[in-house]
């Protein structure tokens, strides 16, 4: 079995900027990334079959989500978005059986401003 396979946690670092193509591929065991906004490509494939994984953070600086970057991911439940994001491409998340949310949290932030200031006329239908 191959050591990749037993990693559970990994904190990418702000000098990385690309998640290189099946970087984590069949990381069965990993549950947690942390992403830092250095990070501006998530490459094809790059986390798929990590099938512990449960949610994911995607860093501002993302533009697109790759072809079956998380593909697999049996157990990602939410994936959080920056307004940012241009292009989720096809297969990125298939095979995500319980992906149950995207939450995009500037908006989301902003949103709950609003709701808690009583100003809903602020927000168009």
């Amino acid at each position: 079995m191959l050591v990749a396979n037993k990693l559970e946690s990994i904190t990418i670092p702000s000098t990385v900027t690309e998640i290189c193509e099946r970087t984590f591929y069949n990381c069965t065991m990993l549950r947690e990334v942390n992403l830092h906004d250095g990070i501006q490509k998530i490459g094809v494939g790059a986390f798929s079959d990590c099938i512990s994984l449960e949610c994911i953070t995607i860093p501002h600086a993302v533009r697109v989500i790759h072809l079956k970057a998380f593909y697999n991911c049996r157990h990602l439940r939410e994936v959080g978005l920056h307004e940012s994001i241009q292009k989720i491409e096809s297969s990125a998340f298939e095979a995500c059986l319980l992906l149950e949310r995207f939450v995009f949290p500037n908006l989301s932030s902003r949103l709950d401003t609003i709701f808690k200031d009583g100003k809903y006329e602020d927000v168009e239908r």
